[in-house]
């Protein structure tokens, strides 16, 4: 899968257009549902400073794809959507 969107996308950060130290970043983390490991629209590429707010979950409303992300987790995982809206109130 990663192979794929990295010959589909383009190679920067959706959260900060930055085009160093990109990764691979799951929008609802393998560890809390194994199911969307592979879901191509669970895989963001971000830069490894945007990739460590996701997973905080701090200042990520500053992200470029904020509002893309949190529609993407409604679609995929709603108890961990509803999960990251409650931390963010």
């Amino acid at each position: 899968m990663y192979e794929k969107i990295d010959w589909e996308r383009p190679r920067f950060c959706t959260g900060c257009l930055s085009s160093h130290q990109l990764t691979h970043s799951h929008l609802v983390p393998r560890s809390t549902n194994r199911d969307l490991v592979c879901e191509g629209k669970n895989i963001a590429i971000h830069c490894m400073e945007c990739h460590k707010k996701w997973e905080r979950g701090v200042d990520v409303e500053d992200m470029l794809d904020f509002t893309i992300n949190m529609e993407i987790l409604k679609e995929l995982d709603r108890d961990y959507y509803n999960l990251r809206t409650a931390k963010l109130m």
